[in-house]
C-alpha cells in the first residue's frame, strides 16, 4: 500500500501522463502486430497456423512467420524477391516440412527445413501443371485437399501421394470468378461466385443450382463448422446453407454486409462485418458486436480473414496497420465494473471493495461507488471531509445498517439505508475520527466483543462500544519504548496473542500487553523490510506478506521461515492479500495473483495475458463473496473472479529457438527449424540465436537465463540473465560440442528444466590447439633467456636504489594522508615527471611525463599558471603555488593545486636547475565550496518565503521572499516568534508544535498578519530538523502567497455555479439547492413546487436579429422574472431560453398560481431592445414535492413535462403536471421501442376500404391502403397514436417504404386477377414525401413490384405541398410522367392556397370526414362541402367524400354532385381475403 503523502505528491503528475496517453480498446485487443515489430502496413489476406505454433500470414506484400518475438519475411531476401510475385493470397500448412503457397500467377511448395521454394509446373514439381493460383482450398476428411483456381479448373492434390488431379473446369466467366468452396462430409462439393451456389458430387458433375436472388445480395464467403453446418455470408447478412433440402435459409439475427466467418474452441462464430466483428453463438437471438476496438487499437477498417488457433486466440487481419490478437473474456471472468457500460463506475482506481447481497461498495480515490447488480447502476458519495486524492483503503460492516470507511483522512460511517456519511465522531457523537491520519486498516478482534483496531501510519489506535473516541494503543517491550509506528498487519492467533506487522516491525502484544519483536527472522538486513499481511493457514502456521521482499511462511513455535516465492520460483516482491478458501490459497501480488491448491500444492500464476483486467493490482484491494467469486481492484477498475475455474489461456508457454543465424565472410546462413547437432563450418564470425515463444498475448520484452556449456569444461558454467532482449550473439567459439541452455517463465513461474540445444563448431586448422601450443613453447623459449640476461642487470641497480627506496617511501606515506603526489621539473630535459600512484589499477601508476604544454590546463586559466611559473623560473618568486581547472583522463574537468620550490640551482649562473612539490586534485573542495555558494543564492533568491527557526519557535534566518511577503525586514523578523505572525483565530492554534501533531512536518493554509496590519493567505509547509540525537534542533517554514489563487477561485467558483449571461445561477448550482431544500423539506414538513418555464418565439428573435439581440432579451427576460420572486426563492437559467423557478414554502396553490400569473404578465409586456419592440410569451410547466415527486430529477422532468403541456395548449399559460399525461408519454416512449421491431416481427398488416360509384350501381372502383399495427402483446394498436410516435423518432419513412411495397405487391396480384379497372390509394408522409430519393424509391417499387401504374393512386396532405412548394412541384411533375394519380387528403383541414391549387399536378381532391359528421344538420359544414365539390368540377378534378357512415350523409354529398364514396356506409376496411371476398375473386394458394 502506497504511504499516502508520496501518492497525493505523485497523483498530479501520474494524472498529466495518463491523460497524454492514448485510451486503448483493451477488453478485446489484447496485441497488435504493425511496423513497429517488422510487419509491414499491408493488406492481410490468409492466417494460417503450422505444428511448431508459428503464425504466417499471406499479404499483398509478401509471405511472413510470427512468432512471439520475431515477424520475419520469408519470400524476400534483403531486395531479392524470391517469388514471381509478392501479392500472397493463400499459404496453408501441409506438414512440419511443407507449405502451400500461391500469389497471384503462381503456386508454391515451400520447404521450412531447406528454406526454399518449389514451384508448381516446374521439374521437380508437377511438371504438366500449366493452371493459374489457387484461390480457394479445402482439407477434406482423408487429408487430401480440392483446389479452386483463378480461371475454374478443380483439382484434388493429395499431400503423402504427391499428386495433382484435375476434376472438372467449371464454367468460366471472366467478369464473375468462382471463389467459395467447401467440401462437405461425404464427398461432395459446394461451389459458389458471387451469384451462384452449385452442389457437386465427387468428381465435380453438378448435383444443384441453390436458390439466390440478386436481392439476397452477393456471396461473400462459404464456411462448414465443426458439426458439418455450412454458413454462407453475404452483403445482406449471413445464411444457413441447408443441404439436404437445397435451401439457404436467412439467419434474422444478422442483417448486415458480412465477409469471414471462424469457428472458436466454444462453438462461437466470429464473423467480420462492415460494421465490425461480431460474435454470435448459432441458434442465439442475441450477438456481441465489436464496432471500435478493431480500429482503435489495430486501425483495421476491413477484415480480410479471421483465424482461430487451438488455443482459442482471434487473430484478425485486415486493411489496416497490422494484425490483431484479440483473446475473449476467459470464463473464470464473472464480471468486471469499469468506467464502460453497463455499469459506468466514475473511478476506475480501486483501493478497496465490499460486497452484500447484490450491492458492491468500492473505496476509490474520489469517492465511495455503490453498484447494484440487478440493475446495472451504479452512484458515488464523496463524503464531507474527504478531500482531492483522498482514498478509501477498507471497508467493514459495522452493525446492521452501516459500513466502516478507513481512508487517507481518518475513519467514516456509511448508512446503507439512505446512502449518506458522516464522520465516526460524528457517528460515536465523539471529537475525534483520526483526522488527518492514514488509517491502512481496519480489524475486528474475534477476542474483544465490539473491539476494532485501527492500524495507521503513526501507531495502533481501538475503539468499542461506549467509547466516544478512538485511544491509542501504546507499543513497548520490557527493554522498549513506546513509539510512532508506520502498522499495516494485525491478527489475533489461537492463543490471544495479538501479531502486529509494519515498517520493518513485527511481533506479537502478550496479554499482559508487552510487545515482543520476532523481526530478526528476517535475515536480509540490508532490506527494510514492511510485513504487510498475516494469515495462519493452518495451527501453528503464519504466512507474512511483506515488502519487498515476497512470501515467507512462519512457525512461530520452532521460528523456522522459508521463502515461499523463491521456492515456488515466481516473480512476488510485494504481497497485496493473502486469502485462503476450503480448497485453495490465493496471494495478491503487483502484476498477478497467484493460486495455490492446499491438497497438491500445484501452484498457478494467472495474470492479464490470461484475462485480468489492468497489468497491475491494488494493494489491498479485495473480497471474497463465496457465493459469487472473489473481487479484486485495479487501477483500471475491479472485476470478479471464480477462484475454481482460475487457468492460463496460454499453456504452450514455454521458450524454443525461433532461428539459428550463423555470419561467415560472405555469406550468412539461416535455420528457420533449428536442428539438434547443428554443425558450424570453420569461418563463422558470429551465431545470433533467436530464442522465442507461443504466448502471443505477451508483448513485453522476454527475460531470459542462459548459459553456454562446452563437452569436456569441468569448471560450473553459471546462468546469465538476460532481460528486455530475445536474441543472443556469441562471438569466438573454439572448436567442440556446445550445449546451449535457456531458463524461462512459463506462466509466472521460472522453468526447472532448460530448453537445451546442442551444435558443433568446426576451427581451420592453423586455429587449432596443437598449433597454438607449439608457438606458445617457442615464445617461451625466448622469453627464459631475456628473463636470465635482465636479471643479472637488475641485480646491480638493487645495491644502489635500497637506500634511496627507503627514504622515498618515508615521504610516500606522508603524502598519502593528504592525497597528495610528488613531481619534478628538469631544466636539462625540460620535462615535468608527476607520480601517479593513487590510479585504481596497478598499470597505470607509472610515472607520467610531460613538458610543460602538455598540461591539459582549461584556456581560461593558461594564462595565470604560465605567468606564475615563469615568475618562480626568472627569480621573481621563490615558489609555485597556484590552483586551476585541468582536464581529466574521463574527460570531464577538475581542480588541482600545484606547489612547488626550486631544489637545485646552478652556481655559476644561479639559474634553476630542479623543482620538486606536490599536487593534489581538489575538485571535491571545489564543488563543496560551489554548493555552499549555490544553497545560499538559492535561499536568497527563491520565489517562496523560508523562515529558519530555533527550537523555541523564534526566527533564525529568512530570505528575501519573506520579507516581502511580511513586509519586513530582516533585523524586525529575527527573534520573533512564529505564532506572533499567524492571524488567530478561535479556537485554533498555530504554535508549530501543535500543527505537527507530533508528525514531521505539516502542509496547509494559513493567514499572516502583515507589517501593514493587512493579513496574507499563504500555502504554508513547516518540517522539523532532527539532531544526531533525535531531537528537534530547528524548524523549517516554507511558505507563498496564495492571493492571486484565491482572488481566482473565488472568480472559478463563480463561473461554475452562475451563468454569464444573466448572472443568475447555473443549472450545477441549481441542483445543489434543489438537493438541499429537498433534504430541508424532508425535516421541515414544508412544500416546494418547481416552475419550469421556456420563452415563446425566442428562437425567431435570435435567428432573425442575431445572437446580440438575443442574449440582450435573456437578460432582461432573467430581470423581469427576478422582479416577481423574493430573496427565499432561487431562479435559475437553465440552458437556451430555458429558466426554472423554485418556490418555497409552496403549501398554498393559490399563492402558486400568484407567482405565474405574475411571470406571465412579466414577459408579455412589450420588450424594447436597441430601438426595436419585441412581443414575445412564456409557456409554464409547475411539478410539486412531494405530491408529484419525491426525486429531483423527476422533478425536474415533471416539470419539463407539463411546459410541454402549456406549448400544446396554444403557449403564454401555465399547466400543473399530470400523471395522466406522465403514463401516456411513458406509453408512447415504450410504444418507440417496440416500433423499432414491428417490421422485424412481421407485425404490421394492410386493410383495404373500397371506394364506390353510386352512380354505376356502387361498382367497385377502388380502394384505400390502411395501415394496421398488431402488437404481438397489446393487439390492436391506435393508428393515430403509433403514426404520431413513429414520425416523431423518425420511423414514419420505413414504414412508408414498407407500406408502398406491399400495397403494390397486392395491387400488382389484383391487377393480374380482377377483369376491373381499380384505383389503389396509398398514403405518403410529408417527411417521406420531400426526401430527394422518393421518386427514385417509387421507381424502383414499380419496377420490382410489376404493379400497372394506372392502378395505382398516392394520397397527400394539402400542408405537405404548401412547405416545400419547388420540392411538390417537381416531385408532383415526376409522378405525373409516371402515370400515378395524386389525391389532397383531408382537404379544407389545412392552409392551401386556391392560387397555388391550380398549378399543381393533381388529380382529387378528398372532402374531410369531419365535414360530413354533421352534414346533415350544420349548414356550415353543407356550404363547405357544396364549395369544395365546386371547386373540383371548376378545376376539373375528381372529388371523393371519405367517411360517409350514414345515410343522410350520403344523401347530403349526393345532391350535391359527389359521387365516389368511401366510409363505413359501405364497407369497413378489409383484411385481404375479405376485400377479396369483397372484389369476387377467388382466393388461390
Amino acid at each position: 500500500m502506497q504511504i499516502a503523502y508520496v501518492k497525493k505528491l505523485l497523483f498530479p503528475l501520474l494524472l498529466l501522463l495518463t491523460c497524454q496517453a492514448p485510451a486503448m480498446a483493451g477488453d478485446l485487443v489484447s496485441r497488435v502486430f504493425n511496423e513497429r515489430e517488422g510487419l509491414t502496413n499491408s493488406q492481410i489476406n490468409d492466417i494460417s497456423f503450422d505444428e511448431y505454433g508459428f503464425v504466417w500470414l499471406a499479404t499483398d506484400e509478401g509471405l511472413y512467420r510470427l512468432s512471439n518475438s520475431k515477424v520475419r519475411r520469408i519470400d524476400k531476401v534483403e531486395f531479392d524477391l524470391r517469388l514471381s510475385d509478392e501479392y500472397i493470397n493463400i499459404v496453408e500448412p501441409l506438414s512440419q516440412k511443407h507449405l502451400l503457397v500461391s500469389n497471384y500467377s503462381d503456386n508454391y511448395l515451400y520447404d521450412i527445413l531447406a528454406n526454399r521454394f518449389i514451384k508448381f509446373g516446374s521439374d521437380e514439381l508437377f511438371p504438366d501443371f500449366k493452371g493459374e493460383s489457387i484461390i480457394a482450398q479445402v482439407k477434406r476428411a482423408d487429408g487430401s485437399f480440392i483446389f479452386l483456381t483463378r480461371e475454374g479448373e478443380l483439382l484434388k492434390f493429395s499431400y503423402q501421394q504427391s499428386s495433382l488431379e484435375r476434376i472438372i473446369f467449371l464454367p468460366n466467366n471472366a467478369d464473375v470468378l468462382w471463389h467459395n468452396l467447401v467440401s462437405l462430409d461425404d464427398g461432395r462439393i459446394m461451389v459458389g461466385t458471387e451469384y451462384e451456389l452449385q452442389l457437386r458430387d465427387s468428381k465435380g458433375r453438378r448435383i444443384a443450382v441453390l436458390p439466390w436472388e440478386e436481392k439476397d445480395g452477393l456471396m461473400k464467403w462459404l464456411f462448414k463448422d465443426s458439426k458439418g453446418r455450412v454458413w454462407l455470408s453475404s452483403t445482406n447478412g449471413v445464411y444457413r446453407v441447408d443441404v439436404d433440402n437445397l435451401q439457404i435459409n436467412r439467419v434474422k439475427e444478422l442483417p448486415y454486409y458480412t465477409t469471414k466467418i471462424a469457428e472458436d474452441n466454444h462453438g462461437d462464430l466470429w464473423i467480420s462485418s462492415h460494421i465490425g466483428l461480431i460474435k454470435w453463438r448459432p441458434g442465439s437471438t442475441e450477438h456481441k458486436l465489436f464496432q471500435k476496438q478493431l480500429k482503435e487499437s489495430a486501425d483495421i477498417d476491413y477484415i480480410n480473414d479471421i483465424a482461430i488457433d487451438s488455443t482459442g486466440i482471434i487473430w484478425v487481419g485486415g486493411s489496416g496497420d497490422g494484425l490483431a490478437v484479440l483473446a475473449d473474456d476467459p470464463d473464470f471472468l464473472i464480471d468486471k465494473f469499469t468506467m464502460s457500460e453497463p455499469y459506468t463506475i466514475s473511478n476506475e482506481m480501486i483501493w478497496a471493495i465490499f460486497a452484500e447481497d447484490e450491492n458492491i461498495w468500492l473505496g476509490t480515490d474520489n469517492g465511495l461507488i455503490v453498484i447494484d447488480k440487478n440493475t446495472k447502476q451504479s452512484k458515488t458519495l464523496v463524503p464531507d471531509g474527504i478531500e482531492l486524492n483522498d482514498s478509501i483503503y477498507k471497508i467493514d460492516v459495522l452493525g446492521q445498517n452501516h459500513l466502516l470507511l478507513s481512508t487517507t483522512n481518518g475513519l467514516f460511517v456509511v448508512d446503507k439505508r439512505n446512502f449518506t456519511a458522516q464522520r465516526f465522531a460524528q457517528w460515536t457523537q465523539g471529537e475525534y475520527s483520526l483526522e488527518h491520519k492514514v488509517v491502512y486498516t481496519s480489524y475486528n478482534d474475534p477476542s474483544i466483543e465490539g473491539r476494532w483496531w485501527f492500524l495507521t501510519m503513526t501507531g495502533l489506535y481501538f475503539w468499542e462500544p461506549g467509547m466516544l473516541n478512538p485511544q491509542e494503543m501504546p507499543i513497548a517491550g520490557a527493554d522498549t519504548k513506546a513509539a510512532k509506528r508506520d502498522l499495516r498487519a494485525l491478527f489475533r492467533d489461537e492463543s490471544g496473542r495479538l501479531w502486529i506487522g509494519g515498517g520493518g516491525f513485527f511481533g506479537f502484544l502478550d496479554s499482559e500487553g508487552l510487545f515482543h519483536s520476532r523481526i530478526d527472522i528476517f535475515s536480509d538486513e540490508d532490506t527494510d523490510i514492511e510485513v504487510n499481511y498475516i494469515k495462519q493457514v493452518e495451527s501453528g502456521v503464519f504466512w507474512l506478506g511483506t515488502s519487498p521482499s515476497g512470501l515467507f511462511e512462519y512457525i512461530p513455535a520452532s521460528g523456522r521461515v522459508k521463502a515461499l516465492d523463491k521456492e515456488w520460483l515466481i516473480d512476488c516482491s510485494s504481497v497485496f492479500f493473502i486469502h485462503q478458501t476450503d480448497e485453495h490459497r490465493v496471494i495478491g501480488c503487483p502484476y498477478s495473483i497467484i493460486r495455490q491448491e492446499i491438497e497438491s500444492e500445484n501452484i498457478l500464476v494467472i495474470d492479464e495475458d490470461d484475462g485480468l483486467i489492468g497489468d497491475e493490482l491494488n494493494d489491498g484491494a479485495y473480497f471474497y463473496d463465496p457465493g459469487y467469486g472473489l473481487y479484486l481492484g485495479t487501477p483500471d477498475g475491479a472485476m470478479a473472479v471464480n477462484i475454481d475455474d482460475l487457468s492460463n489461456r496460454i499453456q504452450r508457454d514455454k521458450v524454443f529457438l525461433e532461428a539459428v543465424s550463423v555470419f561467415y565472410d560472405d555469406d550468412t546462413q539461416i535455420d528457420l527449424i533449428p536442428q539438434v547437432d547443428k554443425v558450424i563450418l570453420p569461418g563463422a564470425r558470429m551465431i545470433s540465436f533467436q530464442v522465442t515463444s507461443l504466448d502471443y498475448l505477451d508483448d513485453t520484452p522476454m527475460t531470459l537465463q542462459y548459459r553456454l556449456r562446452r563437452k569436456g569444461d569441468r569448471s560450473e558454467s553459471h546462468y546469465l540473465l538476460l532481460e528486455g532482449q530475445s536474441q543472443l550473439n556469441i562471438t569466438g567459439l573454439s572448436s567442440g560440442k556446445y550445449h546451449l541452455d535457456i531458463l524461462s517463465q512459463e506462466n509466472g513461474i521460472w522453468s526447472k528444466v532448460p530448453h537445451t540445444f546442442e551444435f558443433r563448431v568446426k576451427q581451420f586448422w592453423w586455429q587449432t590447439q596443437w598449433f597454438k601450443g607449439l608457438i606458445l613453447f617457442t615464445v617461451l623459449c625466448i622469453g627464459i633467456g631475456v628473463i636470465v640476461y635482465r636479471q643479472r642487470q637488475v641485480k646491480a641497480f638493487k645495491l644502489v636504489n635500497s637506500a634511496l627506496v627507503e627514504s622515498e617511501d618515508r615521504l610516500r606515506q606522508s603524502l598519502k594522508g593528504s592525497d597528495s603526489e610528488l613531481w619534478e621539473w628538469r631544466h636539462d630535459t625540460q620535462m615535468f615527471s608527476l607520480e601517479n600512484r593513487g590510479a585504481k589499477r596497478k598499470e597505470d601508476r607509472k610515472n607520467k611525463l610531460l613538458t610543460l604544454n602538455d598540461f591539459p590546463v582549461h584556456r581560461d586559466e593558461k594564462d595565470k599558471v604560465l605567468a606564475s611559473w615563469n615568475n618562480m623560473i626568472e627569480g621573481y618568486s621563490d615558489r609555485f603555488d597556484v590552483e586551476y581547472r585541468y582536464r581529466r583522463e574521463d574527460k570531464t574537468w577538475g581542480w588541482t593545486r600545484v606547489r612547488g620550490r626550486p631544489v637545485e640551482l646552478d652556481p655559476v649562473s644561479g639559474k634553476i636547475l630542479r623543482v620538486a612539490g606536490i599536487y593534489a586534485d581538489i575538485t571535491a573542495q571545489r564543488q563543496l565550496e560551489d554548493d555552499v555558494k549555490l544553497l545560499a543564492q538559492a535561499f536568497g533568491n527563491t520565489s517562496e518565503g523560508v523562515l529558519i527557526l530555533d527550537a523555541s519557535e523564534r526566527i533564525k534566518v529568512s530570505n528575501k521572499a519573506a520579507q516581502t511577503i511580511i513586509g519586513s525586514d530582516a533585523r524586525v523578523l529575527t527573534h520573533k516568534y512564529f505564532s506572533d505572525l499567524m492571524v488567530a483565530k478561535e479556537g485554533r492554534s498555530d504554535e508549530i508544535a501543535h500543527l505537527l501533531d507530533q508528525g514531521v512536518s505539516w502542509t496547509g493554509e494559513r493567514e499572516f498578519v502583515c507589517a501593514n496590519g493587512s493579513s496574507c493567505p499563504v500555502w504554508l509547509n513547516v518540517s522539523t530538523m532532527l539532531g544526531g540525537k533525535g531531537d528537534i534542533t530547528h524548524y523549517v517554514a516554507v511558505f507563498s502567497d496564495i492571493t492571486e489563487r484565491k482572488r481566482t477561485e473565488a472568480d472559478l467558483r463563480r463561473l461554475a455555479n452562475y451563468d454569464v449571461l444573466t448572472g443568475l445561477p447555473n443549472r450545477s448550482l441549481f441542483s445543489t439547492r434543489l438537493a438541499q431544500s429537498i433534504h430541508r423539506a424532508e425535516h421541515s414538513g414544508e412544500k416546494l413546487a418547481l416552475i419550469f418555464l421556456d420563452l415563446d418565439r425566442f428562437k425567431h428573435v435570435n435567428d432573425s436579429y442575431g445572437h446580440s439581440m438575443g442574449d440582450a432579451l435573456l437578460v432582461e427576460a432573467a430581470s423581469r422574472l427576478l422582479s416577481c420572486i423574493s430573496e427565499e426563492h432561487t431562479l435559475c437559467r437553465f440552458g437556451g431560453d430555458e429558466f426554472v423557478l423554485l418556490i418555497r414554502d409552496a403549501d398554498n396553490i393559490d399563492k402558486i398560481n400568484h407567482v405565474c400569473t405574475e411571470l406571465l404578465v412579466q414577459i408579455e409586456a412589450p420588450f424594447e431592445l436597441f430601438g426595436r419592440e419585441f412581443f414575445i410569451s412564456t409557456s409554464i410547466g409547475v411539478s410539486l414535492w412531494p405530491d408529484d415527486t419525491r426525486q429531483p430529477e423527476v422533478l425536474i422532468k415533471n416539470a419539463d413535462q407539463a411546459m410541454y403541456h402549456a406549448k400544446e395548449e396554444g403557449r403564454g399559460n401555465f399547466q400543473y403536471f399530470s400523471s395522466e399525461r406522465n403514463a401516456e408519454a411513458l406509453y408512447h416512449l415504450r410504444l418507440e421501442g417496440e416500433l423499432r421491431k414491428a417490421i422485424e416481427r412481421d407485425e404490421f398488416e394492410l386493410h383495404y376500404q373500397p371506394q364506390v360509384d353510386i352512380l354505376r350501381g356502387d361498382k367497385l372502383i377502388g380502394m384505400e391502403a390502411l395501415l394496421r399495427w398488431r402488437h404481438h402483446k397489446d393487439g390492436l394498436v391506435r393508428t393515430d397514436v403509433f403514426i404520431k410516435v413513429a414520425e416523431s423518432c423518425g420511423l414514419i419513412i420505413d414504414i412508408d417504404r414498407w407500406v408502398l411495397r406491399q400495397a403494390c405487391v397486392q395491387g400488382a396480384l389484383w391487377a393480374n386477377s380482377y377483369n376491373e379497372k381499380f384505383k389503389l390509394s396509398v398514403n405518403i408522409s410529408a417527411v417521406h414525401f420531400r426526401q430527394p430519393d422518393f421518386i427514385d424509391g417509387v421507381r424502383s417499387i414499380l419496377e420490382e413490384t410489376k404493379i400497372p401504374p394506372s392502378a395505382l393512386g398516392f394520397e397527400i396532405t394539402e400542408g405537405v405541398l404548401m412547405k416545400e412548394l419547388h420540392i411538390a412541384k417537381d416531385h408532383l411533375r415526376d409522378l405525373r410522367e409516371l402515370g400515378i394519380d395524386v389525391a389532397i387528403d383531408d382537404f379544407g383541414t389545412g392552409y392551401s392556397s386556391l392560387a397555388y391549387l391550380r398549378h399543381f399536378d393533381v388529380d382529387t381532391l378528398k372532402i374531410d370526414r369531419s365535414f360530413l359528421i354533421d352534414i346533415a344538420t350544420n349548414e356550415t359544414d353543407q356550404a363547405i362541402a357544396s364549395s369544395i365539390i365546386e371547386l373540383a368540377r371548376n378545376l376539373k378534378l375528381n372529388v371523393v367524400a371519405e367517411g360517409v357512415e350514414t345515410k343522410e350523409q350520403l344523401e347530403q354529398v349526393f345532391s350535391r354532385g359527389c359521387y365516389v364514396i368511401q366510409g363505413y356506409y359501405f364497407s369497413k376496411p378489409l383484411t385481404v381475403s375479405d376485400m377479396e371476398s369483397y372484389m369476387g375473386l377467388q382466393k388461390t394458394e
